[in-house]
């Protein structure tokens, strides 16, 4: 989903939390401000702090791979600090550069808490890469220390506007319709789940009749029991972990009858025309499985054998 340079600009500048000599308001004992733009400065009129957001190209021209039932779509910005130091001294040019260093941690830090949670803002974004160089300007009396980041955001998009999307799912535990002894108080979100896996269905068992219509030996079939089973990864961080049902440590145990709890999770998933699909899914859990790398996260999953058939919502 593609958006202006304007917008990502006024997402900065809205954000910005730096006070003192990088505030973005003016003071009686700070009057160069920092400012934003959603272009590059005019020379000869340059302000001594600024931030500019620049779309590398329009949306028509966006870089685009091709594959047969989906492409791949990437959105490019060029975000670029400037911080002009007025003279070359020891002392002042390492207090700009400790400045111009702040700038760019804190547009670091809001291009990653606005895109903590990129569907609900601006579009689904499977990959966000950022790149930095160094442009610093020494060839006047107060060089100009400049930075910029290339920021590109790349989605999927289906030929069909209306195929749901893998990785936009989320993954929620029901509280309303679990039956446990220890419940949280409202819906549970694993916000880090990704490859979820389910299958579901009856068995199907063959016998063997006197009508040999389909060929000698060939079986007809009768429905069996129903049986499914439910897989879902997470990166396990600390909110995961507690004395409800729903938390990693408990959500395979068994309850005060004996029993393993009654689980109902709500995978949802997105697509290109703001759609929803909801499942929702009755689980005995019967597992919770890790792994720890040394070169890697601490990964969970969650194994389950799922009751019923489930229930399907687009909304």
């Amino acid at each position: 989903m593609a958006f202006s340079a304007d917008i990502l600009r006024n997402i900065i500048q809205t954000q910005w939390s730096l006070t003192g000599d990088l505030s973005k308001t003016a003071s009686d004992t700070m009057k160069e401000i920092v400012r934003f733009f959603s272009r590059p400065q005019i020379m000869g009129s340059e302000v001594t702090k600024a931030v500019e957001v620049v779309k590398n190209a329009p949306p028509e021209k966006e870089a685009v791979e091709q594959h047969p039932k989906f492409s791949t779509k990437t959105d490019t910005y060029l975000i670029t600090i400037k911080y002009r130091c007025i003279d070359v001294q020891e002392v002042t040019y390492n207090n700009a550069l400790n400045n111009l260093e702040a700038m760019q941690n804190e547009v670091i830090r809001i291009i990653k808490q606005f895109f903590s949670d990129p569907f609900v803002n601006l579009g689904v974004f499977s990959t966000t890469t950022r790149q930095w160089e160094i442009l610093d300007n020494f060839n006047t009396a107060q060089p100009d220390l400049i930075r910029r980041l290339t920021l590109r955001l790349t989605e999927i998009v289906s030929e069909e506007g209306s195929v749901f999307r893998g990785y936009s799912g989320v993954l929620v535990f029901d509280t309303s319709a679990t039956v446990a002894d220890q419940k949280p108080a409202s819906d549970y979100e694993y916000t880090e789940v990704y490859n979820m896996r389910w299958e579901e269905g009856y068995t199907n068992i063959p016998y063997v009749t006197n009508d040999v219509s389909k060929g000698i030996g060939v079986p007809n079939y009768m429905r069996g029991t129903f049986r499914g089973t439910f897989q879902a990864d997470l990166y396990a961080k600390s909110a995961d972990f507690g004395n409800t049902v729903e938390n990693l440590n408990k959500l395979f145990l068994a309850q005060n009858n004996g029993e393993v709890a009654d689980v109902v999770f709500l995978p949802a998933f997105g697509n290109s025309v703001a759609q929803t699909l909801t499942q929702s899914v009755k689980l005995k859990i019967n597992r919770v499985g890790y792994g720890a790398d040394d070169e890697g996260l601490l990964t969970f999953r969650i194994y389950g054998e799922v009751e019923q058939p489930s229930t399907f919502v687009v909304a």
